[in-house]
Formats: C-alpha cells, sequence, structure tokens
C-alpha cells in the first residue's frame, strides 16, 4: 500500500487532515464549557447546516435539550444588514441555551471551524458528522425551525406568483467558477427551461451573489430564506 498524502493520517481508523481525531478539540471545549456540543459558524452557511442534524439527533437520542457552544454566524461569504446572530439555531426546541464562544475566547472557534474538514470525505455530508458521535441521522437534509410567524410571512410573500414555485440555488463556496458550464451557462438554460413551467425563485444572498438569471430574486436575510424555500414546491441546488 503506498504511504498516505502529505498532511494526511489514520487516526482511529478514520482519515484525518490534522494530527487529531475528528472533532477532538470540539468534544474537549464542549467538556470545559458545560456544553454538549460544540459546533462552527464559519466558512460557509450550508457547513453550518451540515450540524443541524446533529445536534437535533444527539438531543433526540439523550432525551433531553442541549447547551451548545458556538459563536455568531461568520460565513466567508459575508452576512446582510439585520442578520440574525444564529440564523441556523432560532427556535430550535432541542436548544435549552447558545453559549457564545467569542465572549470566552475567540481562539476557541478557530480551533472548532478548522476541524471541519477533518473528517473523511466532509464536504457537508451529514452521515459523516453525525457518525464521529456514534449516531445515524434521522434524515439527511438540515434541520431548520420555522416560526409560525416566518413561514405565513414566505407564504404571503409568493401567492402573487404562480406555483409551483421552483426554487433554485446556483451558489455556494464551491460552486464552479468562471469558465465552467455550471457557473452560469447551464443554470440559464435550466432556468429558462423551469420557467415554462412555473415561477423560478432564486435562493441568493442579497447584495452578494448576481449571475443575472431570468428569475424571481427577493432581498432576505437568512431565515425568510429558509422560509422561502419551506414554502416552495420543488429545491434545485
Amino acid at each position: 500500500m503506498s504511504p498516505l498524502p502529505h498532511a494526511i493520517r489514520l487516526v482511529q481508523g478514520n482519515v484525518s487532515f490534522l494530527s487529531t481525531p475528528p472533532f477532538e478539540a470540539s468534544r474537549r471545549y464542549a467538556q470545559k464549557y458545560n456544553c454538549d456540543l460544540a459546533v462552527p459558524n464559519s466558512v460557509g452557511v450550508g457547513n453550518v447546516l451540515a450540524f443541524t442534524r446533529l445536534v437535533d439527533d444527539f438531543a433526540h437520542s439523550a432525551g433531553r435539550r442541549l447547551n451548545v457552544l458556538t459563536a455568531p454566524i461568520r460565513p466567508s461569504v459575508g452576512i446582510v444588514e439585520n442578520e440574525e446572530a444564529y440564523p441556523a439555531w432560532a427556535h430550535n426546541p432541542y436548544i435549552r441555551e447558545i453559549r457564545n464562544a467569542d465572549e470566552i475566547d475567540p481562539a476557541i472557534m478557530v480551533e472548532i471551524n478548522a476541524e471541519m474538514d477533518n473528517c473523511c470525505q466532509y464536504s457537508h455530508v451529514i452521515e459523516n458528522v453525525c457518525g464521529e458521535y456514534g449516531l445515524r441521522p434521522r434524515f439527511l437534509r438540515p434541520s431548520i425551525h420555522l416560526s409560525q410567524r416566518e413561514m405565513a410571512w414566505a407564504l404571503d410573500i409568493l401567492e402573487q406568483y404562480p406555483r409551483p414555485i421552483i426554487a433554485i440555488h446556483p451558489y455556494s463556496t464551491t460552486a464552479p467558477r468562471e469558465g465552467h458550464p455550471w457557473h452560469r451557462e447551464r443554470w440559464l438554460q435550466l432556468a429558462g427551461a423551469l420557467s415554462e413551467r412555473g415561477t423560478v425563485l432564486e435562493i441568493h444572498k442579497h447584495g452578494l451573489e448576481n449571475r443575472g438569471l431570468p428569475t424571481l430574486r427577493i432581498p432576505t436575510t437568512l431565515r425568510q430564506m429558509f422560509a422561502l424555500i419551506w414554502a416552495s414546491d420543488i429545491f434545485v441546488g
């Protein structure tokens, strides 16, 4: 067998990219500050959403609500004005308390965020995240808890548009760059074809993402974005 590439090593049977087992620092900080879990807040929104399933299923398995160590969201693409500090965790009945790691020591989240890729084939895979904590996820999708007010808002916003509402999200931290067909060309073709069947709603970060597609674009915060996806009929990402 050929040696593992530089900076990649086997730790307890798993492939790791750091010298420590997956989520070792996260577990250590959670225990130190009397929390059940420590979860990331940075890099990409999708990375944070991958941990929502872990929180829900960990609490469901434990049979109680959790104390969670994290910090206000800081995705690499930035945040819009009036964004909530914890948009992925708002209204989550499984969370008893969120403890702000930045108020304890800003260095904590640097370590916790660095561990996101210290899990073989992480890439937002919910199964791998939950598996490191001995859990089998009940669903292979993020867990977002919307309030009745948020859901009503989304339905009211979309009621003037013909159904089905087809939500598309052509952006991500790891999306194809310029020159790749799926940077704009294929999304342009897809949006044109889908518009013949219903209303194409483009899910995007307001003021930060725009590829000039023939879609319905609604300025939103992250929570409003989640609500619009919930109120749509189909989602293509």
